[in-house]
């Protein structure tokens, strides 16, 4: 990755000017603050996050700029900066979800609103900051509409590349945004990634979304090998003049498909938790749990003698614990559990997350599945609404 990034670098230092001139050109159009913020690790690649924060800073005309890492103080910079009302914050590093999205507004946005009074342009280059984007738009609806209409926030379905994007072939960064102010989820239109080629080291098997404003309806995109036809010129043999003529092309591209769903069988066997300590005292409680799908009612109880006769080998190794036993101070018996889970073979969008779809049946999990239709957007709002906190 390290040589990628260097050859990027390369490319990167060739682009400078044009993005100089085209700075120049909508100058008059800056923003207050701009803040960049760069990831800590691994360290070897800090010198790239900082240089795709100089990237991000000229394209983005700030009156003021700061680069910070991950660690330090939005709030301290902001601070520092009284006059401004609104703040441009960028980052450049490693992400992993939505939810890592969520803390970050929690942690280091909102109370920088509520103390300053500024409004906040989010634009997260990382990997999956919005791999399910109703997770950040949950979020704010619990926010006072003072806090949360000063957001708005972008970022990336799927595995990126983030800042270099506009350098790479192709196009790889499937963003997805979310207004504070509407609590709006705008997806990028398929006709801005269908057909484009995405990077299959990184990117092959990757999903999301995009909307198809001409049939009205949200479209599922996926980064997998492709063939189709494409017309081609090129000069003729003799050298004169060109030819056009038809070609199969096959490379990894964004391309439609349909989710992939499958049940999982996440059910349980009858459990039997037990505690075993010494009476009068807590310092020895130690918890177990044992399946009895794979033992037996007698390899149970041999199990639970065996503990009791390690913890006594331990009170009768301290003599100032003589004459004490150890028992069973607690004993439960929990019922077999059936659970099913909702998931995809490709990796849909918010299925990474911990909130799967559960039932208690099968056949529940199924009607779930039928019910929605291939509708990958109603399932990332279904598990961002089961959610239990933010």
């Amino acid at each position: 990755m390290t040589t990628q990034l260097t050859k990027v670098a390369r490319t990167l230092s060739r682009a400078t000017f044009a993005l100089i001139s085209l700075s120049s050109v909508q100058a008059l159009a800056r923003t207050d603050l701009c803040i960049c913020q760069t990831d800590t690790s691994p360290a070897e690649h800090v010198k790239f996050y900082k240089l795709g924060c100089s990237t991000w800073k000229m394209a983005n005309f700030c009156k003021s700029e700061v680069t910070i890492s991950i660690e330090d103080s939005i709030e301290e910079v902001v601070a520092a900066n009284p006059k401004a009302k609104t703040v441009k914050v960028g980052y450049v590093g490693h992400w992993s979800s939505a939810s890592q999205s969520v803390g970050f507004l929690k942690d280091q946005i909102v109370p920088v609103i509520e103390k300053h009074n500024v409004a906040f342009e989010i634009d997260n280059s990382a990997c999956s900051a919005t791999d399910n984007p109703y997770i950040v738009s949950e979020y704010l609806k619990k926010l006072d509409t003072h806090v949360s209409s000063k957001i708005k926030f972008k970022g990336n379905q799927v595995i990126s590349t983030g800042g270099w994007d506009p350098l790479l072939p192709g196009k790889n960064n499937l963003w997805s945004k979310i207004d504070g102010n509407t609590l709006d989820v705008e997806f990028p239109l398929c006709k801005q990634f269908e057909e484009s080629a995405c990077w299959d080291i990184f990117q092959e098997g990757a999903t999301g979304l995009c909307y198809d404003h001409k049939a009205e309806k949200f479209e599922y995109l996926e980064c997998k090998e492709n063939t189709r036809q494409v017309r081609r010129t090129t000069q003729n043999p003799n050298g004169k003049g060109t030819r056009t003529r038809t070609v199969d092309q096959t490379r990894y591209e964004w391309t439609r498909s349909r989710p992939n769903f499958k049940i999982d069988d996440l059910s349980q066997g009858a459990t039997h938790t037990f505690l075993i300590g010494v009476e009068g005292s807590e310092m020895f409680d130690e918890g177990y749990t044992l399946a009895s799908s794979y033992l037996t009612a007698e390899q149970i109880d041999t199990d639970v003698e065996k503990e009791l006769a390690r913890l006594n080998e331990r009170l009768l190794e301290d003599e100032s614990l003589q004459g004490y036993k150890a028992v069973v101070k607690l004993r439960q018996n929990d019922p077999p559990v059936q659970k099913y889970s909702v998931s995809d073979f490709n990796g849909v969008a918010g299925f990474y997350s911990f909130n799967r779809p559960t039932f208690d049946t099968r056949q529940e999990a199924q009607a779930f599945i039928n019910s929605m239709n291939g509708d990958l957007r109603r399932i990332m709002l279904y598990q961002a609404q089961k959610r239990n906190s933010y």
